[in-house]
């Protein structure tokens, strides 16, 4: 029975005695309007990455980066670049498919090696791995399935993955991750 009233009486004290804390940090005397030395600027802080948000873990300024850089040199829209990746692997480079597709947009070699070797993108499978050939792949492959598709993204996607109703399921998941990357 004295136990409880101990704690009691004892936890009112700290209590007590963090308000008092409280109330001189707060004072203002205590408080000084910074001066322009000690401001820091908002800039100067690491931005969160863009087009790797839904990536989890595995989300890097990196990776936002290079997809930048991919989508100016070959003109695919960095949003669907991003939802291919994010979809596709969750941005894990050293991803590898069930059918065999490789890295982060989950290259099919199988189907694209030959291609990608005659127009000079990759000179073995292995370099799917490299993220910024595999992006430079990708954005080639959608670039075709775009013009294909006269710049219809939804037909694009379902293209990328192949034909039928699941490629049509693919083609929803990815289109409605293109459009929330766009916000």
């Amino acid at each position: 029975m004295l136990k409880p009233l101990i704690l009691f009486v004892l936890s009112s004290v700290v209590t007590l005695e963090a308000v008092s804390i409280l109330r001189v940090l707060h004072s203002d005397e205590l408080l000084e309007t910074p001066s322009e030395d000690t401001l820091e600027v908002e800039e100067e802080l690491p931005s969160a990455p863009e087009w790797t948000k839904l990536c989890g873990v595995y989300a890097s300024e990196d990776l936002d980066l290079l997809v930048e850089r991919v989508s100016e040199d070959t003109g695919v829209e960095a949003a669907l670049l991003a939802a291919v990746m994010t979809k596709e692997s969750t941005c894990r480079p050293d991803a590898i498919g069930d059918a065999g597709e490789i890295g982060l947009t989950q290259v099919h070699p199988r189907v694209w090696t030959r291609q990608l070797r005659k127009q000079g993108f990759i000179e073995s499978e292995g370099d799917l791995f490299d993220p910024e050939t595999n992006l430079r792949c990708s954005a080639h492959i959608l670039g075709g399935h775009l013009k294909r598709s006269d710049g219809n993204v939804w037909q694009a996607l379902r293209r990328y993955n192949g034909a039928g109703p699941k490629a049509r399921k693919y083609a929803d998941r990815v289109f409605a991750t293109y459009l929330q990357l766009q916000d």
